[in-house]
């Protein structure tokens, strides 16, 4: 994706810090990888191999840096590692950041210093020593770190999509990959060359990209008769299941055609559900229409990159939940139990989980003791409600009642604030106020809310601490007899907003 806003596993794996220790690689029959069938072979083994991507790795200036990370993830039984093979600027930076390429129509220049190649030199070695295989992209589609727009920035301009036939871009590119290639075709580090990052062409025909890829691939071949190559497109434009847009050709992508291409080793899947428009259940489909796919051609694949997202990785993003929402839906239904079918046969409802938490008596009786439901996320943290509302009755009077809450407009683009509501009166009896349906009041406050506030710091953490607190005459309850927390959230908004 044009913007990495969450993990990303290649190749069914992902790369964690399991030990800090080398462990040596011991492989004796060190070779070039290679296809076997739909099968790849590394070092004389056959078979599926799982990996991860590091852009990043490829702008790493401290040797150290890189070896810690490479140690981290040959240690974590990963073998192929996908890098960043280009960094493209029009202005050399300033900074000191790496940089691979300044392009200019007065002459280009390929930067094989300490800040450019270099760096990726010392990442293909690092990778040798510890049996990693390296996957490397020689151009993004999108704009970070340069990418195609950086070429039509350099070489008169114009849309994205004249990249693939405007001769200046085209000249500059094959003279990149030429250094790159010729610079590491003797490396058996190296896995593939990959010709683009997720390649698209908005409208245009997909003989655009096809062509490209034909002649690009055939002359990489060329240059390094060893190494693999493969595209790097997302898997765009194929015959599913579904109208979806992914499976659609608007990109300008063929994927079975682009399979087609003799100098093409392989083919790559990238997966992003939520950026797409599609909940993850349909992944399964993809991934198997494009497995289909492959056996077709005779070509092993493998998914590049695909998505996972949660509310700590990604604070407050737009699609955290929406990808989820048929799976949360079914989760809140029961199948039928059998006694029902004496009473029903029409098969047209179904048994809602209600949410609630109760105990067993001994006497078969069941105790309502709380709500499944209080687990919020707050500040990119899961908050259980229930905890917070704990602590707060430890330093209130014993009658006193205390709910915890979040609060916020919905079309407020503000973080929703934890609000606190505290009922000082004594538990039991009847009033207006605890019947359903009635508005709760507020009260005088008759409590230190300064020292209830400090009290909460020495137990709970700052994001739990509540930062508004609205003393209510009562604690207003829905038809069940269960708190209200729908009333007491209108009574903080017409407060507060």
């Amino acid at each position: 994706m044009k913007l990495i806003t969450a993990p990303i596993l290649a190749f069914a794996g992902a790369a964690m810090g399991l030990a800090h220790s080398i462990r040596p690689f011991s492989n004796s029959t060190v070779s070039y990888a290679s296809t076997s069938g739909g099968q790849f072979t590394i070092d004389g083994k056959t078979g599926y191999f799982p990996g991860t991507n590091c852009y990043w790795c490829s702008f790493l200036k401290k040797h150290a840096d890189i070896d810690l990370t490479l140690d981290r993830i040959a240690n974590s039984g990963l073998r192929i590692l996908r890098v960043w093979g280009f960094s493209d600027v029009t202005e050399v930076p300033s900074d000191g950041s790496v940089w691979f390429q300044r392009l200019s129509a007065e002459g280009s220049t390929i930067n094989t210093g300490p800040d450019g190649l270099q760096v990726l030199d010392y990442v293909v070695e690092a990778a040798e020593q510890r049996g990693l295989k390296l996957v490397i992209p020689l151009v993004n589609y999108w704009g970070d770190y340069g990418g195609m727009k950086a070429y039509l920035r350099a070489f008169g301009g114009g849309d994205v999509t004249t990249w693939y036939t405007n001769e200046a871009t085209q000249a500059q590119y094959r003279k990149y990959v030429k250094t790159i290639v010729n610079r590491y075709h003797d490396s058996k580090a190296i896995f593939a060359w990959e010709l683009a990052n997720e390649p698209r062409c908005a409208g245009c025909n997909t003989d655009v990209i096809y062509q490209w890829a034909a002649n690009v691939s055939r002359y990489v071949k060329e240059l390094d008769k060893s190494h693999m190559v493969t595209l790097g497109d997302e898997g765009m434009g194929l015959n599913g299941t579904d109208n979806s847009y992914p499976y659609t050709y608007v990109e300008g992508t063929d994927f079975a055609k682009f399979l087609t291409i003799d100098t093409l080793d392989f083919g790559t899947i990238h997966m992003y559900p939520s950026h797409w428009g599609v909940d993850f259940d349909w992944g399964n489909g993809w991934i198997e229409s494009h497995a289909k796919a492959c056996v077709e051609a005779g070509k092993p694949c493998f998914l590049e990159e695909c998505e996972l997202r949660s509310p700590v990785m990604e604070p407050n993003g737009d699609f955290v939940m929406n990808s989820w929402l048929r799976k949360a839906t079914q989760k809140s239904f029961i199948r039928d139990p059998r006694w029902l079918k004496s009473f029903r046969t029409d098969g047209n409802a179904r048994f809602y989980k209600a949410g609630d938490l109760v105990r067993y008596g001994t006497d078969g009786s069941i105790r309502f003791i709380g709500r499944k439901d209080t687990e919020v996320k707050l500040q990119c943290y899961r908050v259980e409600l229930g905890e917070i509302e704990y602590q707060m009755r430890q330093f209130l009077p014993p009658s006193a009642q205390a709910v915890a809450a979040i609060i916020g407009s919905e079309d407020s683009w503000k973080e929703p604030d934890l609000a606190a509501f505290i009922c000082m009166s004594a538990l039991g009896g009847e009033s207006d106020a605890t019947k359903a349906g009635v508005a709760p009041k507020v009260s005088e406050p008759a409590l230190d809310v300064a020292a209830l506030r400090a009290q909460l710091a020495e137990l709970l953490p700052a994001y739990m601490v509540s930062s508004v607190y609205i003393p209510v005459e009562k604690i207003p309850k829905t038809a069940s007899g269960k708190t209200d927390r729908k009333k007491l959230k209108e009574l903080a908004l017409k407060l507060i907003l």
